[in-house]
């Protein structure tokens, strides 16, 4: 993820050899991570598998001839600050290899140059003083030049990294710490010293339980050798690097607005089509991701990404304190969004009882608010509350009995409904309104006189209308059959010849369409 690059064995010319590295997939269309003027350099931290391109030119404007070999090789893991290793408390402290052929960085708090440098964490245990001495020698055990810079408080490494003050405000004004201790902290610049002893000492004061620091270690001799480093005091504060294990949700996507949110899935998730697990172990070196405890090949990072419902888990390593390895497990379970359709408001008659209820087939209801979703999936109640709605209590059942009522739907996962969960569901309502039935008087018989004597008698049948109701938003037809009235089809002409029986009158109102029937007699008198 780091590597080192340098131009080696220049020759002829006028060798003033820069470069810069670039990512991307062709020479067309390339992203400049950065740009050196030294021979040497640090790359930025970079992903396995991605390809990056190295370009060499001069940096004067005349072309030249100059031979030179280009090294890139794997650089140690922890000359940058994003891979920084941890350091470890105990009564031996931290012992490594020392950093050498590494360009310097260039100033840095109160580090005029900062070559060959190792980075390493510090967190904070219990609170109190903290004082630690780095000390430096080389392969023979003499003494060798160490200096360092110290930042912090951060909550983690990435906040840490992102956020190190370099300067006072500019390197050149932060003094060594042996010449002015009282000066640090500054900014989140902790302590600071350049001495050309191979021993410094470092002080936290008033550090707090789970702080992060970074310490930056430069080899400014530039000799192999070993660095190690102490906490010398024997009371007050105490440092770990221990693991912790704890799963957080990271990323959930949403399906309606795909927008990135935070969620707690101590409940289940509805309408997720994905969710990123983050392990939460910002010490660990490694991972293993199981799903119902059966390790997933090739996840072994410190996310998962979750598309289905199950029990998930981890396991956290930590090589740089020991081989201590921790877990933990979460309980994932995805539910479908249902969609509750609209239907439109129902008119019902009441019946001849006149009581203003009426009897409803809710089941009719259900299919349309499902639409093309299929009811082995998702469950459609009904509630003549919005209370009960919302809490998934006393839902009525088919057919309902009711007088006008607006009716609470409530659609839901089937497997939500069975697990007792109820924050998965779509919701709509429709009104029910049952109508009166329109008033009708029975008209008296009529009685004519067949002066023909035919059997045949003419009548206008609108003389009977206001004798059948007074009511205006009405229509009044008449009909030689019960079922044409109940249907209102073959209405008569009003100008009616006919001979003696039974006609029946509808009479339906124009709003609602509600009818009532009854009849009367016609009798020929010859």
């Amino acid at each position: 993820e780091v590597e080192i690059i340098s131009i080696n064995n220049l020759s002829g010319g006028f060798p003033d050899i820069n470069h810069a590295v670039y990512e991307g997939v062709d020479c067309d269309n390339l992203t400049e991570l950065y740009c050196s003027d030294d021979d040497a350099s640090v790359t930025t931290e970079l992903t396995v598998g991605n390809t990056y391109y190295v370009r060499i030119f001069t940096g004067g404007s005349d072309p030249d001839n100059i031979d030179f070999e280009l090294c890139i090789r794997e650089a140690p893991t922890n000359i940058i600050c994003e891979n920084s290793v941890n350091f470890c408390s105990g009564d031996e402290g931290l012992t490594t290899s020392n950093i050498i052929g590494i360009p310097d960085t260039g100033q840095i708090a109160c580090l005029f140059t900062a070559p060959n440098p190792t980075w390493n964490t510090i967190q904070i245990d219990e609170s109190g003083l903290i004082e630690i001495e780095i000390d430096q020698v080389d392969d023979n055990g003499n003494g060798l030049d160490v200096d360092f810079v110290l930042w912090g408080p951060f909550n983690s490494l990435d906040e840490a990294c992102g956020g190190l003050d370099t300067g006072c405000p500019t390197p050149g004004d932060c003094p060594n710490n042996t010449f002015d201790p009282n000066f640090y902290p500054f900014g989140n610049i902790v302590d600071c010293s350049y001495s050309i002893q191979s021993t410094e000492n470092l002080t936290i004061n008033n550090a707090l339980a789970g702080e992060v620091y970074v310490l930056l270690v430069t080899n400014f001799n530039g000799g192999p050798g070993t660095i190690t480093i102490t906490q010398t005091n024997t009371g007050g504060g105490t440092i770990t690097a221990e693991i912790n294990a704890e799963v957080v949700s990271n990323e959930v996507f949403i399906d309606s607005t795909n927008d990135p949110t935070e969620v707690d899935f101590t409940n289940p998730l509805c309408d997720f089509t994905s969710i990123t697990l983050e392990a939460d172990s910002p010490f660990a070196d490694s991972f293993q991701w199981y799903d119902d405890f059966i390790a997933i090949p090739g996840a072994t990072a410190s996310t998962l990404v979750v598309t289905e419902s199950g029990r998930y888990s981890f396991q956290a390593f930590d090589e740089d304190c020991g081989d201590d390895s921790l877990s933990q497990e979460v309980v994932i379970t995805l539910y479908d969004l249902p969609t509750a359709n609209t239907v439109a408001d129902i008119q019902i008659c009441d019946d001849i009882s006149g009581d203003g209820t009426e009897s409803f087939d809710l089941d009719t209801i259900a299919a349309q608010i499902l639409g093309s979703q299929s009811n082995t999936d998702f469950n459609v109640s009904f509630y003549t509350s919005e209370t009960d709605r919302n809490n998934a209590t006393n839902p009525v059942s088919s057919p309902l009995v009711t007088a006008s009522t607006t009716v609470y739907v409530r659609v839901e996962d089937n497997d939500a409904v069975s697990d007792g969960f109820l924050g998965c569901r779509a919701i709509t309502q429709f009104d029910i309104t049952v109508n009166p039935l329109p008033v009708i008087n029975q008209p008296a018989d009529l009685i004519l006189c067949d002066n023909d004597q035919d059997g045949v008698v003419d009548i206008d049948l609108t003389t009977i209308d206001a004798e059948v109701t007074t009511d205006s938003n009405v229509s009044i037809t008449y009909h030689t059959t019960q079922a044409d009235a109940d249907s209102g089809n073959n209405a008569l002409n009003t100008n009616y010849s006919g001979t003696q029986g039974t006609l029946f009158i509808r009479v339906e109102n124009n709003t609602t369409g509600c009818y009532s029937t009854t009849s009367f007699n016609i009798i020929i008198d010859v």
